[in-house]
């Protein structure tokens, strides 16, 4: 799959900006890669039943 940046927005207010290799609607979560280099994740595994929305952004590689 390509990749794809995208902005996590969850239902605790919190958002997440990052890519995904994984995202898909129908899935029941997808990995995100946080584009912001100090945050102190890898890679995090964002589950359906917590996300209010995804936003998809064009990306520049």
């Amino acid at each position: 799959p390509s990749q794809r940046k995208l902005i996590v927005n969850f239902i605790d207010g919190e958002h997440l900006y990052g890519t995904s290799h994984s995202y898909g609607r129908y899935k029941i979560g997808f990995f995100v890669y946080p584009i912001d280099p100090k945050d102190n994740n890898d890679r995090i595994f964002v589950v359906h039943s917590a996300v209010e929305s995804v936003r998809l952004m064009k990306i520049e590689i």
